[in-house]
This record gives structure tokens, C-alpha cells and sequence, in this order.
């Protein structure tokens, strides 16, 4: 019957279409966003994949920077190794300046008539300051190394007498000054990259080894540093040791 709205080919009265979506519809609005934010999900995701110095301004706030060490091994004569700062979701702001150093555990190995054996300490340590001792020249630098979760510490030993001799054990930003005064510890490093440590050639650790330990081969390890984008802020990094060379310790 006409006008019961079944029958006779009455349709009912659509609502209005609201001004825009004729145009857009909303599922192609809800698609575009889908896409936008699975776009921006992959750009934070692929950072870490990426050699790129600075990432985009809204993903470098949550991702820094993390430093990967290598094992060392014998170059020639030189002990010797890589690092490599990679990003992290939520890691360290750094600008990418930075070093690190081959340090060696000698404490028990220097003998009682060595000229460097007053400056170096074989207990367990906490801090720093204690495998440096006071009152000394304390030419080798020491490191507290931790042994272990909730465990003390060692001292490990970077046996450089002078700025030349560190160039053999060691590898920092600092060796290349900046002309951009930001960044004040030097040349901020590619991010990605493996760097060689040492800067340059030339330890003998075969006469180190007769000169220091007895002759007898030691423990290595590569000591890493980053600097942060805040003044005063640092973060230090501790790769696995190795016997050097191989299998004689």
C-alpha cells in the first residue's frame, strides 16, 4: 500500500552527508593516516640501520647513542681492534665525539723491580681513583674494570709513557680537532662505522712483554668513551677481553 515505506518504491530520506567526506570519503581519510603512521613506525625503526650523523628531530629525541667494542687481536706488532656507535631506542646523547683505548690486565704480572709497579694496584677496586694512586707519576693509566653484576672490580692498565705511545694504543675524536666550535672534544665520528684502535702502529708487544710482564702475554681489552651533548657528561664502555696473542696466556 502507498505510504507504508515498504511498498509502492518509497525510499526513506538519506542523512546529509557531512561537507568534506563527499569529497574524502572516511575510509580513505582512515587509510592515509594508517600509512602516515606506519610511515613515521618504519623511520623510527630503520634508524639504527642507517649511518646517518643527525636522524630527524622528532626520532633523534628518542633514540642516542651506543658504542660496540670489538675483541683484540695482534696486528703486526701492535695489539688492535674496532668500535662502532650504532643508535638505540632511548641510549645515550652523545654527539658522536669520543675515543677508546686498549688497556691491558698486568697488575699481577709486573714484577717487584719494575719502575711503573709503585703506580699500580692489584686488588679489587670500586672507583677510578683507586687504580690510579696518589703521590705517584702514574704515567700507566688504570681502569676499575667490573668483573661481574654486584661484583668489585680489577685494574686494568693502558701502559703508555707518552702522547706518542697513546696514539698507539688509543684512538679519540680529540686527535681531530673540529673547526666547528661545538664540538669541543673533537671530530664527531661517522655513526655505523668500524674504527680501527689504534690511531697509529707501532706498540711492540713482544718487547713490552720482555720489558714489563716477565715475557709472559697478557689479558686485552678495548676501553671505550662517549661524550654527551651535555657538558661534563660521559659514558664509558667495556668490550671483551681476549688473550694476546691468542691462546698464550
Amino acid at each position: 500500500m502507498p505510504g507504508d515505506g515498504m511498498r509502492g518504491g518509497f525510499e526513506p530520506p538519506q542523512p546529509p552527508v557531512p561537507e568534506g567526506l563527499d569529497r574524502f570519503p572516511l575510509r580513505k581519510k582512515l587509510t592515509f593516516t594508517i600509512v602516515v603512521f606506519c610511515g613515521l613506525v618504519f623511520v623510527v625503526l630503520a634508524v639504527p640501520l642507517t649511518g646517518i650523523t643527525k636522524p630527524w628531530k622528532p626520532v633523534r629525541d628518542l633514540y642516542g647513542l651506543d658504542m660496540s667494542l670489538s675483541k683484540p687481536t695482534l696486528s703486526g706488532t701492535n695489539p688492535s681492534g674496532t668500535f662502532k656507535l650504532k643508535y638505540r631506542l632511548f641510549g645515550f646523547d652523545s654527539d658522536a665525539s669520543g675515543g677508546a683505548c686498549l688497556i691491558a690486565d698486568i697488575a699481577d704480572l709486573v714484577p717487584a723491580g719494575d719502575a711503573h709497579k709503585g703506580e699500580i694496584y692489584g686488588g679489587a677496586c670500586t672507583t677510578q681513583a683507586q687504580c690510579n694512586k696518589a703521590g705517584t707519576s702514574q704515567i700507566w693509566y688504570g681502569y676499575c674494570v667490573p668483573a661481574g653484576k654486584n661484583q668489585p672490580g680489577r685494574c686494568w692498565y693502558k701502559p703508555a709513557d707518552n702522547d706518542g705511545a697513546e696514539k698507539q694504543l688509543c684512538q679519540k675524536s680529540a686527535y681531530y680537532p673540529s673547526s666547528d666550535p661545538a664540538y669541543v672534544h673533537g671530530t664527531p665520528w661517522d655513526v655505523g662505522v668500524d674504527h680501527k684502535v689504534p690511531n697509529t702502529d707501532g706498540f711492540d708487544l713482544q718487547a713490552f712483554y720482555r720489558d714489563h710482564t716477565g715475557g709472559k702475554p697478557a689479558q686485552w681489552r678495548i676501553s671505550g668513551l662517549l661524550w654527551g651533548t651535555q657538558p661534563n657528561t660521559l659514558r664509558g664502555y667495556y668490550g671483551d677481553p681476549a688473550c694476546v696473542p691468542a691462546g698464550k696466556c
